[in-house]
């Protein structure tokens, strides 16, 4: 959880040191991002682990918020996650065990699904 502690309190160098070497670039998005933001997270703790061979997702469970640092007097989004088999992505990370038996954070490629047809028709006149 040391990962999402570090992210939200802006602790990126902390935070890249947890992350697979060969996704360090795709982390620096991830950051750059997040450095324009105000955020927070509270209450951060893993709620379940899924692991399937050298790899593993974490489903975290605590709140994060996120606010505009432009305008600091608005009032920062919230999520908040209870749910041990959630599919938010905010809340889910992947790790995946490296040659030095260490687990790090990676950024799988992601699934394309094909989206459901919501086909609706009306009757001809």
């Amino acid at each position: 959880m040391q990962y999402v502690t570090d992210i939200s309190a802006h602790k990126f160098d902390d935070a890249a040191n947890l992350v697979l070497s060969g996704d360090r670039s795709d982390f620096k998005v991830v950051s750059a991002v997040i450095a324009g933001r105000e955020t927070s997270a509270h209450g951060i703790k893993a709620l379940s682990t899924d692991v399937t061979g050298e790899t593993a997702t974490v489903t975290v469970g605590g709140t994060v918020c996120s606010g505009d640092s432009a305008n600091p007097s608005a009032s920062p989004s919230c999520l908040t996650n209870t749910d041990p088999k959630s599919k938010n992505p905010v809340f889910r990370v992947s790790l995946e065990k490296a040659p030095d038996g260490r687990w790090y954070v990676y950024f799988p490629a992601p699934v394309r699904t094909s989206p459901q047809q919501t086909a609706t028709s009306s009757p001809s006149k």
